[in-house]
């Protein structure tokens, strides 16, 4: 039920640059808004050319979120050729910066070099991926005009999972092949959910999952220590991280708080990295979601408010390869908190990064994605898993 649109950028490009990459094109408006009326498609999706090696992709869900995604197309000079597309999912209050952060730390262009389709999306409310407004209605206006105020929007976790559902199945529909998913931290819950998700049915759409710090239960987290901090925030009726980050990051992380070691492990990140994700990478969230994901920190972990079923119950459901990632200082999600997830999924794998298992230094938190040697320790380990069984 699902088509892509291409709408031309002409003053984006140069003549000699490759605009469609293989997605079908449609270049006028009555071209169209004849597609349209043939395909009859519940859902818009579209894709921006924003440069030659790499395009901007938006898909607009039901209750219309604007979710974009950017596409980082495989490099031709990979001795290897990933054949399942690779999308990358961030966790709570993040954006795309996430996986792209400057030139030097991509693990988007990363996986792009290694020869993967790789796709980095923007769940609701971050980044460009805000509410449409009435001045904001169609992908031109979106590309345009990106940051639509979304502090008055709510939304739970569960209408993140669906963020994901709508992303997988527009890349499905392009490829025509089951995707390999990435998260970290909340992320790596999403991707959990949408593997869940596969177990009735006929056509899978997961070929294999890396979850990084992140499970549905971290009874063990150094959150807990700053729990209290709810009897502030349940007041509120959206949290601006990014807004306390700005002001108080600089001097913090040059003093090795308890809040930087949530984040990081000092000795293991280049401070300059550390303070550029603390700058770019911060969202706003509403306290709706705050409220769901607190319970993260209790003994059965996080559960489905509609249902009443708890998540991770549905752990042992999950037929695609899964590969669990821990640092082994992470203080946010605690290696033992992700060993305990893997073994809830049958024949899952499970990697702990640090001293003890042959790496420079300990990981923290965002280390794995920004460590001094995460590229190759991390995610040379990480290419391997995805290598293996997009064979299968």
């Amino acid at each position: 039920l699902r088509h892509f649109w291409m709408l031309s950028q002409t003053n984006a490009l140069s003549a000699n640059e490759e605009t469609t990459s293989g997605l079908p094109r449609c270049t006028s408006s009555e071209s169209l808004a004849e597609k349209a009326s043939e395909t009859k498609t519940e859902r818009l999706c579209s894709a921006i050319v924003e440069k030659s090696a790499r395009q901007l992709i938006m898909c607009q869900t039901r209750d219309e979120y604007a979710i974009f995604t950017s596409r980082f197309r495989p490099s031709t000079e990979s001795d290897s050729q990933g054949k399942h597309a690779v999308i990358l999912v961030h966790g709570f209050a993040c954006n795309r910066m996430t996986f792209n952060l400057n030139e030097k730390v991509s693990v988007a262009k990363y996986l792009a070099s290694k020869g993967w389709d790789t796709y980095v999306m923007e769940l609701r409310g971050s980044g460009r991926s805000k509410h449409p407004s009435a001045h904001h209605k169609t992908p031109h206006e979106w590309f345009e005009h990106p940051s639509c105020d979304s502090s008055e929007e709510s939304w739970k976790y569960q209408d993140y999972v669906e963020d994901v559902r709508a992303v997988v199945q527009l890349v499905f529909d392009h490829t025509k092949l089951p995707v390999h998913l990435i998260g970290h931290s909340m992320g790596s819950m999403l991707v959990l959910s949408t593997a869940m998700d596969e177990t009735d049915r006929e056509v899978k759409l997961v070929k294999s999952c890396v979850c990084m710090a992140g499970s549905f239960a971290m009874q063990t987290s150094k959150w807990k220590d700053f729990a209290w901090l709810w009897m502030v925030v349940k007041h509120l009726k959206t949290l601006h991280p990014e807004a306390i980050v700005n002001r108080f990051a600089p001097m913090s992380l040059q003093m090795g708080t308890p809040w930087d070691h949530l984040f990081f492990q000092p000795d293991n990140v280049d401070m300059e990295m550390a303070k550029l994700l603390f700058q770019k990478n911060w969202e706003p969230v509403p306290v709706s979601l705050v409220s769901q994901l607190r319970w993260v920190l209790s003994p059965r972990g996080m559960y489905d408010p509609a249902t009443h079923e708890y998540y991770q119950e549905g752990l042992k459901c999950i037929t695609a390869p899964v590969l669990c990632v821990a640092g082994s200082h992470d203080e946010q999600c605690p290696p033992q908190e992700m060993r305990r997830a893997s073994s809830m999924i049958p024949g899952s794998k499970f990697a702990c990064f640090g001293k003890k298992s042959g790496t420079e230094n300990d990981y923290g938190h965002f280390d794995l994605l920004i460590g001094k040697n995460a590229r190759t320790e991390v995610w040379d380990y990480v290419h391997d898993f995805l290598t293996k069984n997009d064979k299968m």
